[in-house]
C-alpha cells in the first residue's frame, strides 16, 4: 500500500511515516471513532491539543474517563444539538475534555451553490444519494417501481458494489461524484429515506438550490431501528417541517409526497420552503467562529514539550526504526509557536 497519496482533493500520509506532520502540527483532530485510541497513544508522545468530532453517539467508550500520561487538552465537537444533548445527559465524559461543543459541518458556498435564490430547479430526477440498506435503498426501488414513468437516478454507496433488480429500467445508476452539484443539478426530489442522520449535508446542499426534500421521520422508541442517540433527530432539527417527513415503515407516505409535488404549485410552495429554511442558517459564517476556536486551542493550549534541531529515531513504524532531521520551522511547532502557515495563521 503507498504512504502517501491524495483522495478526493485532501494530501494524506499513513501515520508511521508522518512524524514531521505530527510535529508540526499546533493542533490535531480525530474522530472519536474507531481511530481516537490509536490518535490518543500517539500524541502521548506529541502532546497536542486534540479536537474530537462525533457525529454519533452508540460508541461512546472512547470519550469517557480513561488513563493516560500526558497532558494535552481535548475538546469535543459534536455535529448536532440532539446528540449534544444526549452527550451531556447520558454519558460521563472524560474530564480531560476542555469544552463540549454543538458544531454543525462545515460548508462552502462556491461547492456548493448553482442555483440562484427563488429560481425554479430544473432537474428531472428523484435521487438518492449513497444508495445502501440504511440510507434507505428498499424504498427508493420501491418508489421507482410505482412510477414507472418517473427517472430515479441512484448514486452508488462510497464501496462502489451495488446489486438491484435489473427489470427496474427507469432507475439510472452513476457513480459518486467529486462535484456534489454534479448530482443535483439533475435532482427534482431528493430522497432521504434514511434509518439514520446525524445531521444530513446532502439534504442541505438540495435545499440550498431549491430542490425539495422527502426525508425520513425519526423512528419512535418501539422502533426496531431505535439508537440510543436516536435516528434521524439530528436532521428534523434543522429541516422541522419545511419539508416532506415520511415514515420509513409506511411506503404510502413517500408516494403521496411524490405525488403532491407533481403539482407545479405545490412544487414551487415547497422549493420556495427550502431556500427560506437553508438561507436563514448563515452556516457559510460557522469557518469565521471555528478558526478563532482552533486558534486560540493552538496558542492557549500549546504542547509543553520542546523539540532540539537534532536527529530523533521515530517510535511510530513497526519495521526498522525511521531517521528524521526536524527542520527550524518544525521545531518552532514543536516548542509552541502555531500556525505560521496555511489557512489558519497567527497575525502578530
Amino acid at each position: 500500500m503507498p504512504l502517501r497519496g491524495t483522495y478526493r482533493g485532501f494530501s494524506w500520509v499513513y501515520y508511521t511515516n508522518a512524524e514531521a506532520e505530527m510535529r508540526g502540527a499546533s493542533v490535531w483532530f480525530s474522530p472519536h471513532f474507531p481511530f481516537l485510541t490509536l490518535v490518543r497513544r500517539l500524541n502521548e508522545r506529541f502532546q497536542k491539543p486534540l479536537v474530537v468530532t462525533m457525529h454519533f453517539g452508540e460508541d461512546s467508550q472512547s470519550i469517557v474517563k480513561y488513563n493516560r500520561a500526558g497532558e494535552w487538552a481535548e475538546f469535543l465537537w459534536v455535529v448536532s444539538n440532539h446528540i449534544f444533548n444526549y452527550v451531556k445527559t447520558s454519558l460521563d465524559v472524560s474530564p480531560t475534555f476542555k469544552t463540549i461543543e454543538s458544531v454543525r459541518p462545515f460548508m462552502i458556498e462556491r461547492e456548493i451553490k448553482f442555483n440562484e435564490r427563488g429560481d425554479v430547479p430544473r432537474g428531472d430526477c428523484i435521487t438518492l444519494v449513497n444508495a445502501n440498506v440504511l440510507k434507505g435503498l428498499p424504498i427508493f426501488l420501491e418508489l421507482a417501481s410505482r412510477f414507472p414513468d418517473k427517472k430515479f437516478l441512484g448514486v452508488r454507496p462510497y464501496y462502489n458494489m451495488i446489486r438491484v433488480p435489473e427489470k427496474i429500467t427507469n432507475v439510472e445508476w452513476i457513480d459518486i461524484q467529486e462535484d456534489i452539484r454534479t448530482v443535483l443539478r439533475r435532482t427534482r426530489i431528493l430522497l432521504v429515506p434514511s434509518a439514520y442522520e446525524s445531521w444530513g449535508r446532502v439534504p442541505f446542499e438540495a435545499m440550498y438550490n431549491g430542490i425539495p426534500v422527502l426525508y425520513s421521520r425519526p423512528a419512535d422508541d418501539s422502533s426496531p431501528e431505535k439508537r440510543p442517540s436516536g435516528t434521524t433527530e439530528g436532521m428534523e432539527e434543522w429541516i422541522t417541517d419545511s419539508q416532506f417527513e415520511c415514515r420509513r415503515d409506511n411506503i404510502n407516505e413517500w408516494a403521496d409526497a411524490i405525488h403532491a409535488l407533481d403539482d407545479p404549485t405545490t412544487y414551487k410552495i415547497y422549493s420556495e420552503k427550502a431556500y427560506e429554511r437553508t438561507y436563514g442558517m448563515n452556516i457559510f459564517r460557522d469557518i469565521d467562529a471555528v478558526e478563532r476556536k482552533v486558534v486560540d486551542y493552538g496558542v492557549q493550549f500549546a504542547p509543553k514539550i520542546k523539540t532540539t534541531p537534532q536527529t530523533s529515531t521515530s517510535i511510530l513504524s513497526s519495521g526498522a526504526p525511521i531517521l528524521r532531521m526536524p527542520s527550524p520551522a518544525v521545531a518552532a511547532a514543536g516548542s509552541g509557536r502555531p500556525f505560521r502557515g496555511g489557512r489558519f495563521v497567527v497575525r502578530m
